[in-house]
């Protein structure tokens, strides 16, 4: 794991963004993961709309900045959420694992600008960066991580509009944190 914080540090460096202080621990009760509250944000679980569009997953959990946290309707969010999976994905080659997720983030429309494989929680990840091509909704930019352990999926959506540089940087931070059980 110590390799972990460097290169998802990677990801952010050319944004310039530091990794903030924590400010307590999630853990929805029963879920395979836990990670640390960034500083400057709070949790919005409840009150959070349901962004992933990747169908119903378990053990849903939502932080946003403070300064948005309770404005109706906005998007800069950080979810995650848990999917189980019939099979064992520890059986599955990275290629076939990277595949799969990128016929996820196919289904959800919006346009892919990048994706890499990113070390998450001591796993072999996979990051996509897409643009809301969905005038509707609102948010620009979001993402996307896609961890893969055992028969859990832990899906990690960070996503912005307005408020790109501190969601940016609570990412780093819950995805430097992030424990799958």
């Amino acid at each position: 794991m110590t390799r972990t914080t460097p290169r998802l540090l990677t990801l952010f460096a050319g944004l310039g963004l530091a990794v903030p202080a924590v400010a307590g621990t999630v853990h929805p009760k029963g879920a395979p993961y836990t990670y640390s509250l960034p500083a400057g944000f709070s949790e919005v679980t409840t009150t959070a709309p349901d962004v992933s569009s990747a169908g119903a997953g378990s053990f849903r959990s939502g932080i946003a900045p403070k300064s948005v946290a309770k404005t109706p309707g906005v998007r800069d969010i950080i979810t995650i959420v848990t999917y189980k999976l019939k099979v064992n994905a520890d059986r599955f080659a990275p290629a076939a694992l990277e595949a799969e997720a990128a016929g996820v983030v196919a289904k959800l429309g919006p346009a892919t600008v990048s994706k890499r494989r990113v070390q998450v929680a001591g796993r072999t990840a996979f990051a996509f960066v897409v643009r809301n091509t969905t005038p509707a909704t609102k948010w620009d930019k979001a993402r996307i991580i896609f961890v893969f352990k055992g028969k859990n999926e832990v899906f990690v959506n960070c996503q912005w509009d307005t408020h790109a540089r501190e969601i940016q940087t609570g990412c780093a931070n819950v995805l430097r944190t992030l424990k799958v059980a």
